[in-house]
Parts: structure tokens; sequence; C-alpha cells
């Protein structure tokens, strides 16, 4: 699980969030990294510097991305981690391309896609502000 920490840029972060990930996750981490706080639900008291929601469907990032983006630290790694195609476990309207309008709409877009696990893949999403790209320039 120290190889998911790592693919998802943790930076000794002492606070993180992982939301409706699989069964055993966030216990595995914490075996590894037990000084790790991590929240299974959004603490509107709390900004966080690195979040990872599991979605299987388009209104569960319509439903979670508005809340997320409120609690995440100026230029925050925002992962959402998706069901990979093929994998027959999981039926989902989401891909790499399709289903992230509502974090479009809000000034974010994909940056960086990992594999999880056979399971599951994530996207990064970063502000527009903070990339450095001829497409977002005036």
């Amino acid at each position: 699980m120290i190889d998911l920490l790592r693919k998802l840029r943790y930076k000794d972060q002492q606070r993180i969030l992982m939301l409706n990930s699989e069964k055993g996750l966030v216990e595995q981490i914490k075996k590894e990294k037990p000084e790790l706080i991590i929240d299974t639900s959004i603490d509107p008291r709390f900004p966080y510097e690195l979040m990872l929601i599991f979605v299987k469907l388009m209104n569960e990032v319509n439903e979670t991305a508005p809340k997320a983006i409120h609690n995440l630290v100026s230029d925050g790694h925002l992962w959402f981690a998706y069901p990979r195609k093929g994998n027959g476990k999981n039926a989902s309207d989401l891909d790499r391309e399709h289903g992230w309008g509502m974090l479009l709409d809000r000034g974010f877009d994909r940056v960086e896609r990992i594999v999880i696990n056979d399971t599951w893949a994530a996207l990064r999403f970063r502000n527009i502000r903070f990339i450095k790209s001829s497409r977002y320039r005036g």
C-alpha cells in the first residue's frame, strides 16, 4: 500500500481522505503508516491536501465533487477512482474521458491517471489555474 501512496503523490501529509474505498484498503495503509490519519468521510472543518474518492457512477461524481472541491486546499491532490473497463466486477458509466463534467465545469481538469489494482484506476484532477499548459493560457 505504500506503493499506492507513492502513486498518489503522498508527501507525508498528516491527514488524508479516502472516501468509499474498497473494504480493507484503509486498514492496510494504516498498518504500514499508523501515524497517518485517514478520514473515510469528508470533514467540513478540515482542508485536505490529498483526497482519493472511489466512485462507480457519474451521479456519484456529481454528488461528491462540490464537497470535495470545497475541502481541497489550493492546488491539493484530488483523485477520483473509477472501475477499470473489462474487469467484469463493476458496471460504470465512467472512464478516462467520460463522466467528469461536474469537475470540468468547476475549473478542474485531468492531469494524471494511475492504476490502483485490477479493479480500479484513478484520475487526478487539478485546478486549471495551476496547470502549466498552453491549452489554458489566454
